[in-house]
């Protein structure tokens, strides 16, 4: 199979803030991994450049361990989408202790900003796909003169969102804000602290109807295991399979992109610019465009 992937910095207002996508491929087992780590407004707001965050470690963490225990896995005789979380569950472990050696402290609603990552692992083996992760990372199996996507996902952090979303709505969500914090974080970052403090990690936030509100991420807290999720699909000649971080999401849900992009691609410099050009006239003026953008594709 031959490996495309594409990565494009942060732009625009988000630019001069640090890396925040990795991505790792080991080829000849057929792993491939793509993460993504936030920049807090909590840092952001409270700190001067350049900011103390360590997400990219977070997130390249996380790549290493997801081929590392991958290889793992690669070695039992029955693996299944159980024995596939567990891959997942050990790459959350491993935040956990780079946490550890950070000196980050758990459940500290003043200084949130841990070592945190999203992100999507694959692995194949005998033409089946094991796949699974925690948003906003994603995978797209791809099938067909449709294009249909193959992929199941539960999109739980757009249940988040929403509620975010009524809070704000609702003026409610400086109640989450620490008195500790007030002043210090802008109003309109004020969602943050209900988000990392209330949502992250907890399978116990429901909304007023009883719909679980809370979200998944990879900072070794062991409540992250619950939103972690793992699937498998049985793969067909000629599947087109994309992994990528959340500033991909708009650009391949363009159908017009996307069908010139299979038709196209190409590990050449020119293509990558002529790539990047389409993506900024796509996203022009949008907030989308200011966003890091990683893409691994390969056709099975």
């Amino acid at each position: 199979m031959k490996i495309f992937a594409y990565h494009e910095n942060a732009s625009g207002k988000a630019s001069f803030t640090k890396t925040g996508d990795a991505w790792r491929i080991n080829p000849s087992n057929n792993i491939f991994v793509v993460a993504d780590s936030p920049l807090r407004c909590l840092i952001r707001d409270t700190k001067e450049y350049p900011f103390d965050d360590h997400g990219y470690e977070a997130a390249d963490t996380f790549c290493r361990s997801f081929v590392k225990y991958g290889e793992e896995f690669l070695k039992n005789p029955k693996p299944n989408e159980e024995s596939f979380k567990e891959v997942l569950i050990q790459c959350n472990k491993e935040i956990g202790e780079l946490n550890r050696q950070l000196g980050k402290k758990f459940n500290d609603k003043v200084n949130y900003d841990l070592a945190e990552t999203v992100g999507i692992g694959i692995i194949i083996k005998d033409n089946k796909l094991f796949y699974g992760g925690l948003e906003d990372c994603y995978l797209n199996v791809l099938r067909g003169k449709q294009l249909k996507n193959q992929a199941s996902w539960k999109y739980q952090i757009m249940k988040a969102g929403k509620y975010i979303d009524f809070l704000s709505k609702e003026d409610k969500l400086k109640e989450y804000v620490p008195k500790e914090l007030n002043g210090k974080i802008r109003k309109s970052n004020e969602w943050e602290p209900c988000w990392c403090n209330y949502l992250r990690n907890n399978n116990r936030a429901y909304d007023k109807d009883k719909n679980l509100v809370g979200w998944g991420c990879f900072t070794g807290e062991k409540d992250a295991e619950y939103f972690i999720q793992s699937y498998s699909i049985e793969l067909k000649k000629k599947d087109h399979v994309l992994l990528f971080s959340d500033g991909m999401i708009p650009v391949l849900d363009n159908t017009d992109f996307l069908k010139w992009f299979l038709a196209n691609r190409s590990n050449s410099f020119y293509f990558h610019l002529q790539m990047k050009e389409k993506i900024q006239e796509l996203l022009k003026g949008k907030e989308d465009a200011d966003k890091e953008k990683t893409l691994l594709y390969f056709q099975f």
